[in-house]
């Protein structure tokens, strides 16, 4: 039975593929009329609109002169909201060449029926002062007039690319609920695309046309449902999307191209520095000041290129950031290694996808020491891997020479997470009460490091007064309108701090909203002196895994002096211990908060720290109640008693 059920799948999607299989763009026109039933309209009410056709067509027209890539685009969305009509209510085409379009469609459908029609001449011209100084390209707009929720809008555009791309992503969906999905490359039968499908479990089907020489690549999606924005998540990598690259050419053999191992063999001296003018300004303007002590441990060398070569290359493209840091890296003969991934927010790294799709990110690692240099991200350092990076594989190149060949040779792996202690957040209050009972002043030193302030470290010397301003309230005032504060200092403010030393700030504070009279009770708000905590809310089960930026830990140490004649009510009621392990030695989050009181000083330590970034979909009401128990600790108040 299960395998009548798959032949007949199958049999179905090879049917609806059949729609995509031998359009051709240069004759293109509106179809049926997209539609929805009474059950689609309302599960899909509740979002701002809905996608009833998404397609996407790539046309690789070769002639005996040349070669065009022509592109469709085919949408249609129904209105379900006020916040969807204002999204839908024009298309705007940005940066555009409005030469390269060759057609475009687009109509208003209510109630089954074709109310409005546009086409290209209804494309307005926008004027923008920020728009490219390009006089080819422009941006275009047209305004839909009369719109109603419940209306749907459907336009096509097709249109000429200026280059031919040999490796693209193209993700299928958005936050929405999404159905007819197409996605078609074409080309002549003697090439053949490696594509890939992540996210979704349907065919990559293969047709060949005979008598055109073509072959049709085919993905078809009936339906995708809404990928959920939930916390502690990154649900961009949970949309469906395509890779494809391309990978065969059977007009010349089996010959594959656009490999990995193919791109890694050239990719040593792509990467390499060649060009004899700009090694001599390295030389001059880098190298000749950089004063490298050969007794410094390789960290310490390594903060000092890196200090400099950030503040000479920055707004420098890529590519060549990476030549000049390979250059002076080996002039000092510092052992390193090239990694390539990508930003695991988007997508995670494949390793099993023999192309080049997913070496878009890049960092320099340094085995001994096993940490990182990210060239590109100015506001962070050696140590401090970009947070978007880490935990993800990647592609590691290493440096290798056969004969008088260098190359790289190459492996995968993971890009390894900076721990907890790198990034932390402690603060520190010592408090007394004024004569009045009425207000609490002390001092408070706050001590931030890792990727929590890694751009206030970096940034710190360009803020303006205001800027500092804002700092004080954001980090200094626990975020309680009732704190004053002043003397207010900073120190460790400067790049060279940023994963070395933490950046701390001091001062004087005082607080009257923290101490409010019942009767003759003194009733302390406690909680908020840790800083105000989200909480996480879930209505609904959760979908995707839990997935923390970095790792982090996090203590508080809070001392108020009791006044004379008042003692703290039944001190073991504020005892806080939470963890995500039954075995608290396990604990990979937690959150403690321990009271006591010493020579009439009320002493509060609170703990939290989170040591690991993955967890399983199921661990999540484990992870929440750690994160809700910090949230919910902010409403504690503890009572005062007289004696």
């Amino acid at each position: 039975m299960k395998r009548i059920c798959i032949i007949i799948g199958l049999l179905t999607s090879l049917y609806i593929v059949r729609g995509q299989v031998g359009i051709d763009p240069r004759d293109y026109k509106f179809g049926e009329i997209p539609t929805t039933t009474e059950a689609e309209d309302q599960q899909f009410k509740d979002y701002q609109s809905a996608t009833l056709k998404d397609c996407h067509l790539l046309y690789y027209n070769i002639t005996k002169t040349e070669i065009e890539l022509w592109e469709l685009y085919h949408f249609a969305h129904k209105i379900y909201t006020q916040e969807g009509l204002e999204k839908f209510n024009s298309i705007t085409y940005r940066n555009t060449d409005i030469k390269s379009f060759k057609n475009f469609g687009a109509r208003i459908i209510r109630n089954n029926e074709v109310i409005k029609e546009y086409n290209l001449s209804h494309l307005t011209k926008v004027v923008n002062e920020e728009e490219d100084e390009d006089e080819t390209t422009a941006s275009y707009e047209l305004k839909f007039t009369d719109l109603a929720i419940g209306d749907i809008i459907e336009y096509f555009r097709i249109g000429i690319r200026p280059r031919i791309n040999e490796s693209e992503t193209y993700f299928l969906q958005e936050y929405v609920p999404c159905k007819n999905i197409d996605y078609t490359i074409v080309l002549p039968d003697q090439f053949k695309p490696h594509l890939q499908l992540y996210n979704a479990d349907y065919p990559v089907l293969d047709t060949i046309i005979s008598d055109k020489g073509l072959r049709y690549t085919t993905i078809h999606i009936p339906s995708l449902p809404v990928i959920p924005n939930e916390p502690l998540a990154h649900p961009s990598k949970y949309l469906a999307r395509v890779e494809y690259i391309l990978a065969y050419n059977y007009g010349s053999g089996s010959q594959r191209v656009n490999t990995t191992k193919g791109f890694v063999n050239g990719f040593y001296e792509s990467s390499k520095l060649n060009d004899s003018d700009l090694i001599k300004v390295v030389k001059k303007h880098i190298i000749k000041r950089l004063k490298l002590n050969k007794k410094d441990p390789l960290e310490q060398k390594l903060r000092t290129i890196e200090t400099m070569l950030k503040n000479e290359l920055y707004g420098i493209n890529g590519i060549t950031q990476l030549r000049i840091y390979r250059y002076v890296l080996d002039h000092f003969k510092i052992n390193y290694e090239v990694v390539l991934t990508t930003n695991k927010t988007k997508k995670t790294f494949d390793k099993n996808f023999n192309g080049t799709n997913f070496n878009e990110e890049v960092l320099l690692y340094f085995p001994e020491i096993d940490q990182y240099i990210a060239p590109e991200y100015y506001a962070l350092r050696l140590g401090l891997t970009p947070a978007v990076l880490i935990g993800n594989e990647g592609l590691f190149l290493k440096k290798a020479k056969i004969g008088k060949t260098e190359l790289f040779t190459y492996y995968y792996s993971t890009i390894s997470v900076p721990k907890k202690e790198r990034t932390k957040d402690n603060i520190v209050l010592s408090l007394d009460f004024s004569s009045d009972l009425k207000t609490l002043y002390g001092k408070i030193k706050r001590e931030m490091s890792g990727y929590m302030v890694s751009f206030l470290q970096t940034n710190y010397d360009f803020f303006e007064v205001e800027d500092k301003e804002q700092l004080v309230d954001e980090l200094m005032t626990l975020s309680s309108d009732g704190s004053l504060i002043s003397d207010e200092k900073f120190t460790n403010t400067s790049p060279q701090d940023v994963g070395v030393n933490p950046f701390i700030g001091e001062g004087s504070i005082s607080n009257s909203s923290w101490v409010k009279m019942e009767g003759d009770d003194i009733i302390i708000l406690v909680g908020e002196m840790i800083g105000k905590q989200s909480k996480i809310e879930s209505e609904k089960p959760r979908v995707l895994p839990v997935e923390r930026n970095y790792l982090s830990s996090y203590k508080r140490s809070i001392s108020i002096k009791l006044p004379q004649g008042y003692k703290v009510d039944d001190i073991d009621q504020y005892q806080v211990e939470v963890y995500d392990n039954d075995d608290p030695k396990k604990a990979k989050a937690v959150f403690t908060a321990h009271f006591k009181v010493e020579n009439d000083v009320l002493k509060v330590e609170s703990i939290e720290y989170y040591d690991q970034l993955y967890h399983d979909v199921e661990a999540f009401p484990l992870i929440a109640r750690v994160v809700n128990s910090a949230a919910e600790f902010n409403e504690l108040k503890v009572r005062l008693v007289k004696k």
